[in-house]
């Protein structure tokens, strides 16, 4: 029997499951009580992976951020606001391709807040035997686009709605106050989001900044340079083994030499050369254990647990710590 019901019991597995849905089905329809700042990606970015999207949001306190819901017009020429009273506060997301279905349901707004910072605890529903449930919640959850429980936004409401944001955002600060979405500007300042994506995501970002902002010529020696982090990847597979040493195109990019200088060139001190090439048994194992123990690390990244391997490593000489954040962590 095809069936599932997981308890997303974190942000970061909610993060998880929502990116794995926009990628699995091709149409969402959401039910939200707040959105976020758009500029924090997390979680506006997996839209994008989607063909349509259905968005039904409050607004209550002015918490919805009016750059979110300016970002959700652009993609749902349907949208629907719901009026501020009675309190609008649900958290429902309905995924479907053809006859499948899949519905995440708890506590998380469309917010980064909500996907990440927050303690939130979903559900999700998946597979056949949810199919009609799911199916029958749609429905009733239909009311909601009603108009008279909800109205579709328009350009100038939304000037309007930003003007009262603004407002509420200055009288916050001047008691020294914050709500979600002030904290979710706090977040876009701080590019948040940046330790917490994951590497395909990040990726992404930076081609769209390029094709933006920069010549081809440019845009091609970028996409050099990601070839090589691929070819990391590919070639220093994890976990890291002692017979890594044994290879000379290994041991030029555990080095950074080039072509994958640009990365940090550790090799540029002999005594690291020295240790990649002919270094004892017992110094690579101490290289090969770190990295490991690196390359184990969940994100959002235990600091305090990289910087203790990070010592380990500048413990075997001069100039190995530094360069290998990059190196070794890429890889």
């Amino acid at each position: 029997m095809n069936r599932s019901i997981q308890i997303i019991q974190n942000s970061v597995s909610l993060n998880q499951v929502f990116r794995g849905c926009c990628e699995k089905y091709d149409k969402l329809q959401m039910f939200v009580a707040w959105v976020g700042n758009p500029y924090n990606t997390i979680p506006f970015d997996y839209l994008k992976n989607l063909d349509s999207v259905q968005v039904t949001v409050g607004i209550s306190f002015c918490q919805s951020h009016p750059d979110g819901i300016e970002y959700l017009m652009g993609l749902d020429s349907k949208m629907r606001i719901v009026f501020e009273n009675p309190l609008f506060h649900p958290k429902v997301y309905i995924f479907s391709k053809g006859r499948s279905r899949a519905m995440i349901i708890g506590s998380s707004n469309f917010t980064y807040s909500g996907f990440y910072e927050n303690v939130e605890t979903n559900i999700l529903l998946e597979g056949k035997e949810h199919e009609s449930i799911i199916k029958e919640n749609e429905a009733i959850f239909q009311k909601w686009n009603l108009d008279d429980v909800s109205f579709s936004p328009t350009k100038e409401w939304l000037l309007s709605y930003r003007i009262r944001f603004s407002k509420r955002q200055k009288s916050l600060k001047k008691v020294k106050l914050k709500d979600e979405s002030s904290k979710e500007n706090d977040y876009a300042i701080a590019s948040s989001w940046l330790n917490k994506s994951g590497w395909p995501l990040y990726v992404k970002k930076i081609m769209t900044a390029v094709s933006e902002r920069y010549d081809d010529d440019d845009k091609d020696v970028l996409k050099g340079k990601l070839e090589r982090l691929k070819e990391y990847k590919d070639k220093l597979r994890l976990p890291w083994k002692l017979s890594y040493f044994d290879e000379i195109d290994k041991r030029r990019m555990m080095g950074g030499l080039p072509p994958y200088a640009w990365l940090g060139h550790v090799a540029a001190s002999g005594f690291v050369r020295k240790l990649l090439a002919n270094g004892t048994k017992q110094q690579k194992a101490i290289v090969i254990s770190c990295i490991n123990k690196i390359g184990d690390l969940k994100i959002p990244l235990d600091w305090k647990a990289l910087e203790k391997e990070l010592d380990t490593l500048e413990s075997l000489g001069p100039s190995i710590k530094g360069d290998c954040k990059i190196n070794c962590v890429r890889s």
